[in-house]
């Protein structure tokens, strides 16, 4: 007699999907567009020629307006590991780490990669049509343009699936842990996709959520900079005999 399956374990990390109301894709484009060409570059990971940091206003404004999306976020990873949203068990306050936005182009990728804190999004302002290069692609992996996902290990044979994959569609998100590997597979379609990204740690439910400085900050000033704007000019010598 063949056996019943009475059930399985839900495994691996609670990755969400969501759509951006147009506000806010609107006011993460518009913020954006007076910061400096590829002033985050040299903070990130990826091999893309123009990648912006937000200010800490610009930040400020982001924690309220996503603050929604991280309700819904933690209520559905709750879901999903069948619990109950208690607190402080759980928690939907949060500090904003860094935030920025990328204008990928053709040609330009992301290498599989982790974030700092402890979860993460990326989301999808603009995208273009790269259909007839997918179309034409004939290999095996996720495809030009894709956004991909790994979890674990590779096994054989396939006990579990270690590697999601996602063609990017504009007005959406996906929300993950922070540490959880991902990457972005380039396309040669010329075109700019525009994507924003961040980082974030979650605190007491007791306190309110808001935004810290980072050195992706667009307004952010090193020790050294801060040094200078405060010490006071050293005087001569001679001035003070």
């Amino acid at each position: 007699m063949k056996p019943e399956i009475l059930g399985n374990i839900k495994f691996g990390p609670y990755v969400a999907l969501m759509k951006v109301e147009q506000p806010l894709i609107d006011g993460l484009l518009e913020r954006a567009e007076n910061k400096k060409v590829g002033s985050g570059n040299s903070e990130l990971a990826s091999l893309m020629s123009d990648q912006r940091g937000y200010s800490m206003e610009d930040k400020k404004w982001f924690v309220k307006e996503f603050q929604p999306y991280i309700d819904s976020y933690v209520e559905g990873n709750c879901e999903f590991l069948n619990t109950t949203y208690r607190e402080p068990d759980w928690s939907k306050s949060f500090n904003l780490l860094s935030l920025w936005i990328n204008y990928m182009k053709e040609n330009e990728y992301n290498p599989a990669h982790t974030h700092s804190g402890m979860l993460s999004w990326v989301m999808y302002l603009k995208t273009h049509d790269i259909e007839k290069e997918r179309e034409q692609y004939t290999g095996r992996s996720a495809g030009p343009g894709a956004t991909v996902f790994h979890y674990g290990e590779h096994s054989f044979p396939q006990w579990a699936t270690h590697t999601q994959s996602y063609l990017p569609q504009e007005g959406y998100l996906w929300m993950f842990p922070a540490l959880l590997r991902h990457e972005v597979i380039p396309f040669k379609t010329p075109g700019t996709r525009i994507t924003v990204s961040g980082n974030l740690y979650f605190k007491h439910p007791s306190q309110k959520s808001d935004a810290e400085p980072t050195p992706m900050d667009s307004d952010f000033k090193r020790i050294d900079e801060m040094r200078r704007d405060t010490l006071p000019t050293p005087t001569k010598l001679d001035d003070t005999i």
